[in-house]
């Protein structure tokens, strides 16, 4: 709190001045509407109008994609954010990624338009998995045209009108040029390697792309439709390197044998799944904060009752045993006695797996989950090819490859845990794309090719249209062919030649053709295995057609503050307005 100082205090004149100038303006207000201020807006609330939310959203709109736009194909730039987490003293942490569904979760964004525009991405990445990048590049493309027609005097509603015609006229011509995969291995592996490729995991995009196509290929396998997300498992773990990363077609733990007598490794498992514990009380041991005390008066009961808990857990572990298990997973605890036998026995237990694991090792395993020893038999034990305690990384960690097809499990190992949290979102995306193929098996040329050959057809449609119709038709081609420009923009080449030269040769049949910016050269792109899936381009353009329809149809934007600073900053302004009160000096002192 600052000093308040006699000087802060306003002379009884400026006070009156003040007063008559704030009535002044309220008398008019009220004479205009009718109404007070306070009955429309509540806490301070604030409106940008109409005349300035256009251009102003715009400007923010382009400062969003032209950071997309800069990381956009084999040759975009990485992103690098530094901030600040924890407390006294902070951990400044430093993130570099090339993805930009990554990058934007990493920024915080306080304007509603940058809200908007991250929802967009989060729309995209969860649908298809790819395409955000294409998306947000898209969507500043269409609100620039737009804008620019709105300043011609063309009317935001016929601008998202000739949008949504345009929209469906592209998703058309993109249907009409899409070609089915026929579940080719070559096709699906250009799919996945387009979604990895470039992001940070290069020594083992290839394991990862292969990988995701084995997945993918066991969904289709099983005659699913659709990939259940709870089937993938990827945990991560310090290591040397990315290369070192394991892929499991089975379940992986971040556990460890209950006993250094056990077996670490058995092959040919026969599971067993139990989730109630395996304990009793035992009163050697001092008491927790949840267990029921007993008062025993005489030695006698405590020794009886010492024998029969004996008697309880040998009966279990002698349950086990008889079932023919000779791997054991428990969801809670396991008694010292019971151990000790499992230990003799050879059965390799591990203790506390989390429900959700157990699910799953079930159908891997083709097991039952049961609550007591008593329930098990053998038909109620799962088989696994393999159950091992490995050490990857920095952890202990227990493999169980099963005999069933389902549940596939990835183990990132990577120097630090920023580049594995970007593998782990690299596979999932890829994952994704993939299986946005299960409903629809057809693919796009990709690199931005399908939508500059979609761009030439809504052309030629647009000379047929009549003359207002025809100008927002021909903003919105121009707009489609910014993808592929900016990959050839950011790979150092003339935009300006190479996309007049790509032009010519749509024009004279070769749909499919492009610039391909590792090769150096046009050539076709289908025959070269650069290929988008078509629900991914599709999702990439509608997602961007939506948001721009929304920025430009918007007139005014209401800012409701929330915090303290938000309230003081309204304040300031509206002091500036309308002249302080004799208490807003002193407030002012002290904020």
């Amino acid at each position: 709190m600052g000093r308040i100082t006699p000087a802060d205090i306003p002379s009884q004149s400026q006070m009156i001045a003040s007063s008559l100038f704030r009535d002044e303006l309220e008398q008019e207000y009220i004479k205009y509407t009718g109404l007070k201020r306070g009955t429309i807006l509540k806490d301070h609330a604030r409106v940008v109008e109409k005349d300035d939310i256009l251009f102003l959203n715009e400007w923010v709109v382009k400062y969003l994609c032209d950071m997309a736009r800069t990381a956009l194909g084999p040759f975009g730039h990485d992103k690098m954010v530094s901030k600040d987490l924890g407390d006294l003293p902070p951990i400044r942490y430093v993130y570099v990624t090339n993805d930009i569904f990554e990058f934007l979760n990493l920024v915080e964004f306080s304007h509603p338009v940058a809200r908007l525009a991250l929802d967009m991405a989060k729309a995209v990445d969860t649908e298809v998995g790819d395409g955000v990048a294409s998306a947000l590049v898209l969507a500043g493309a269409l609100v620039t045209r737009g804008c620019d027609l709105v300043r011609k005097g063309i009317h935001p509603s016929i601008v998202s009108e000739g949008y949504d015609e345009a929209l469906k006229m592209c998703i058309g011509f993109l249907e009409e040029m899409a070609e089915p995969i026929n579940g080719s291995e070559k096709n699906l592996y250009s799919v996945a390697l387009s979604s990895i490729r470039n992001k940070g995991a290069d020594l083992i995009e290839d394991d990862l792309a292969k990988t995701v196509v084995n997945i993918y290929k066991k969904m289709r396998g099983s005659g699913k439709y659709y990939f259940d997300m709870s089937d993938l498992k990827i945990e991560r773990t310090i290591g040397k390197s990315l290369s070192d990363t394991v892929f499991v077609d089975g379940v992986i733990l971040r556990n460890e044998v209950v006993h250094d007598g056990m077996p670490k490794r058995v092959e040919g498992g026969r599971v067993a799944l139990i989730s109630k514990p395996i304990v009793t009380r035992d009163f050697d041991k001092p008491v927790g904060y949840d267990h029921i005390v007993f008062e025993f008066e005489e030695k006698t009961a405590y020794n009886s009752y010492s024998r029969y808990r004996e008697k309880v857990l040998l009966e279990s572990a002698d349950k086990i045993v008889s079932s023919g298990a000779n791997v054991l997973f428990l969801t809670k605890g396991v008694d010292e006695i019971v151990i000790d036998v499992l230990v003799k026995k050879g059965i390799l237990t591990v203790r506390r797996v989390v429900p959700e694991d157990m699910d799953r090792i079930a159908r891997a395993t083709g097991g039952t989950v049961v609550a007591y020893p008593s329930q098990l038999s053998g038909e109620v034990l799962g088989y696994a090819k393999l159950v091992e305690e490995r050490k990857i990384g920095d952890s202990e960690w227990i493999i169980v490859e099963g005999a069933y097809s389902g549940p596939q499990s990835i183990l990132i190992t990577a120097p630090h845990v920023e580049m594995a949290r970007d593998a782990e979102h690299l596979i999932l995306n890829s994952v994704r794309a993939l299986s946005s193929l299960g409903v629809e098996p057809k693919v796009l040329p990709g690199g931005g090719v399908a939508l500059v050959e979609a761009a030439i057809r809504l052309r030629r449609s647009a000379w047929r249209s009549d003359p207002m119709k025809a100008v927002v038709l021909e903003a919105f081609a121009d707009a489609l062919e910014h993808v592929h420009a900016a990959i050839v923009e950011n790979a150092g080449y003339d935009v300006v030649n190479v996309m007049a030269e790509v032009r010519r040769m749509h024009e004279e049949g070769a749909s499919d053709a492009g610039f391909d910016v590792i090769w150096g050269g046009f050539r076709r792109f289908v025959s070269a295995g650069i290929i988008d899936p078509l629900p991914t381009v599709r999702q990439a353009l509608t997602s961007a057609v939506h948001f721009a329809k929304t920025i430009l149809k918007t007139d005014n934007i209401f800012f409701i503050p929330r915090t303290r600073r938000e309230l003081m900053e309204k304040r300031k302004a509206e002091r500036k307005r309308k002249g302080k009160r004799p208490g807003d000096w002193v407030e002012e002192k002290q904020y």
